[in-house]
């Protein structure tokens, strides 16, 4: 539950960010990429050019990278620990 919370954070900081460098990209459709943060819906709902939609595609694929890298490495290392325990 923990692990999830942490996973939760950094992905929700990251998607800030990359959003936040999006919005200031193109000004113009600031507010409507910034919705799209919370509301995904939004990105392909045609409200916006396609250019601007595959840069906000991006900035969540980007903010996804490191929770998956984080728990695809964690659980990993867990099958590793598994098979190397012994069953009295």
């Amino acid at each position: 539950m923990v692990s999830s919370s942490i996973l939760i954070s950094v992905y929700t900081k990251l998607l800030a960010k990359n959003i936040a460098a999006v919005a200031s990209s193109y000004p113009q459709y600031s507010s409507l990429i910034n919705s799209s943060a919370s509301d995904s819906s939004i990105i392909f709902s045609g409200s916006y050019p396609d250019f601007v939609r595959d840069d906000v595609l991006k900035a969540f694929i980007g903010a996804i990278n490191i929770p998956l890298i984080i728990t695809a490495s964690t659980v990993s290392i867990s099958c590793l620990i598994i098979l190397f325990v012994k069953i009295k």
